[in-house]
């Protein structure tokens, strides 16, 4: 990483935290922690594609190192060009569907204001 420009690199990740009746959790953060049946893990700006079940907590670090707990029974993250995804109490079968059908994480987190165009679904083929 010496020979990399560190200006050049994302410094927070998106972070999106539901539960299917609420958004818990919609902003920025510096490092997302859980746990899944491996153990503790962390998500870091610039992590590859991962997908996992988690189960006991999500912290969150804001960029202004604000923490944030949610304590959970069991979700499913996904983790993709900066953007952390976790759905809280749906089934794994259900999660996945649902994160699937995300058109692009980024619109869900950035909505474009200009348009105010809803989102559209991806069409099952």
């Amino acid at each position: 990483m010496d020979n990399v420009d560190k200006k050049n690199l994302p410094e927070v990740l998106k972070v999106l935290v539901m539960s299917p009746d609420k958004t818990l959790f919609q902003g920025e953060a510096i490092t997302v922690s859980c746990r899944n049946p491996v153990g503790e893990f962390d998500i870091l700006p610039e992590h590859s594609f991962f997908m996992s079940m988690i189960d006991t907590h999500i912290d969150i670090q804001t960029p202004d190192h604000h923490k944030t707990s949610i304590h959970i029974n069991q979700a499913i993250l996904q983790v993709s060009h900066d953007q952390v995804i976790i759905l809280i109490d749906v089934q794994e079968k259900e999660a996945k569907s649902m994160i699937h059908n995300l058109l692009r994480p980024d619109e869900i987190m950035q909505p474009d204001k200009q348009t105010s165009k809803p989102l559209e679904k991806k069409k099952n083929i």
